[in-house]
């Protein structure tokens, strides 16, 4: 397998000009330049600051705007706005704000496109989760989730109907290694520094704010399994390095987080690059490092994965047994977006620690998540969606192997964490199947293209 070749996929530029709006940008660049030259001259250091950001989107609008909102999304839990403990978070903003920009790009520059037959999948799930709420056991509580929902779908289809460059693709996913490396970072340290989750599990807590375990170990999932693919594609061992490094250090969060499913996934995402890659003997390097963690882990980790069984996975196994009974219920028509804890009162007398789970809980399985809320129809749908998307990404890894593995690994590690989490209406699921379909059209456009083979090493 020619890794060299594959490289060129992620790292060199063959679409688009050197600049972002051409026109916009001769007449706006020298604009820029006097307004930094006056403000420096006054010290007016953020009009500098604006400036520059100004600047910097003009030339790299895709970079800047989606680079910033795949950086913060493992912030998400944590960005809530005002003072409440629950309501609209930044990145919901942050992404409003890339959409917008991409769309911009796309019609300003003509690179816009017809989404891929999955996004049609997936638009059509949206229409009918949105249906569910004319029969939901509480329609409020669907309208509180729409606007989440609709965002995630827009910035979808905008973001996969864009046709983006390799070198663009290629900083997005610095981006996200980025924010999952700073988030990993900073949930480590504040760990042995006294902060942590119920005093025993590591997560990312931010000004009395805090991310529950598992999703923070969901959420780093994306960027460990960017980073693995780099560390495969990228030549001299300066750059693996640096790769690597990213690696143990978010590999080293997730263990601390404790996160059984993120475990699991992970292993998954690793067995996977086994394959795909057919174990090349420096790869091997990353599994051997990641294992040798175990060795640095405190006794409550140990003593979480001995208990496994004793607590049911954390009641999840109760949780399902419900889950089992309300499928039997609304699995027809669904319950409705968001009803399934409202369900769950219903035959929470089920579960055989009725009063340690008390009424109101999650199904803590995506696949049952979505079958209970939205029926089998919307369950079909949701299935139609994945396969479709991963099918995409099969015909074109042939030609793309470690770029385009280390973002289907990544989708499929999501899947294995959503066997204990509900994670489809997160921004990190999102966000892990927009770079899938964006890393294979972005290999569809190259190969119509005879023009690129020069640019292979």
């Amino acid at each position: 397998m020619n890794t060299k070749g594959n490289i060129a996929l992620i790292g060199n530029d063959s679409l688009g000009s050197w600049w972002s709006f051409q026109g916009l940008g001769r007449l706006v660049i020298p604009a820029i330049a006097v307004v930094v030259g006056c403000s420096i001259g006054y010290g007016g250091w953020l009009y500098v600051l604006g400036s520059v950001v100004i600047a910097a989107f003009i030339f790299w609008p895709v970079q800047i705007a989606f680079g910033i909102y795949a950086f913060l999304v493992p912030f998400d839990s944590v960005s809530v706005l005002g003072t409440a403990e629950q309501g609209t978070t930044l990145t919901f903003w942050v992404g409003g704000a890339s959409g917008l920009a991409l769309l911009l790009t796309g019609l300003l520059q003509g690179r816009m496109s017809v989404p891929p037959r999955a996004a049609w999948w997936w638009a059509t799930l949206i229409l009918w989760v949105s249906v569910t709420m004319l029969w939901a056991i509480d329609p409020s509580t669907c309208v509180r989730k729409l606007p989440t929902i609709f965002g995630l779908l827009l910035l979808y289809l905008i973001a996969i109907s864009l046709r983006v460059t390799k070198t663009e693709l290629f900083w997005v996913a610095i981006a996200v290694i980025l924010g999952g490396l700073i988030a990993g970072l900073y949930a480590a340290f504040s760990y042995y520094g006294g902060i942590a989750f119920q005093n025993e599990r590591s997560s990312l807590i931010i000004a009395g704010r805090e991310t529950d375990p598992n999703y923070f170990a969901a959420s780093l999932l994306l960027p460990i399994s960017l980073a693995i693919g780099m560390f495969a594609s990228f030549p001299g061992w300066i750059k693996k390095g640096l790769t690597l490094l990213a690696v143990v250090t978010m590999g080293f969060a997730v263990l601390l987080s404790m996160s059984r499913g993120a475990l699991v996934a992970i292993v998954l995402i690793l067995l996977l690059y086994c394959y795909r890659l057919r174990a090349n003997w420096h790869f091997l390097v990353v599994p051997a490092l990641l294992g040798s963690l175990l060795a640095w882990m405190p006794t409550p980790f140990f003593q979480r994965l001995a208990g496994a069984s004793a607590s049911h996975g954390a009641g999840r196994l109760d949780i399902w047994h419900v889950g089992l009974a309300l499928l039997k219920r609304y699995g027809l028509m669904g319950a409705g977006l968001d009803n399934f804890p409202l369900g769950y009162q219903q035959f929470a007398g089920l579960a055989s620690r009725f009063p340690y789970h008390g009424y109101m809980r999650g199904a803590h399985n995506t696949f049952l998540n979505m079958a209970v809320e939205n029926g089998i129809v919307g369950f079909g749908l949701f299935v139609a969606g994945l396969i479709s998307q991963l099918r995409v990404a099969q015909h074109s890894r042939v030609r793309l192997a470690p770029p385009l593995v280390s973002y289907e690994a990544a989708c499929y590690g999501l899947l294995v964490a959503g066997f204990f989490l509900d994670l489809f209406w997160w921004k990190l699921f999102w966000l892990a199947w927009i770079l899938l379909a964006l890393a294979s059209r972005v290999d569809e456009c190259q190969i119509r293209r005879n023009a690129i083979t020069h640019h292979f090493y």
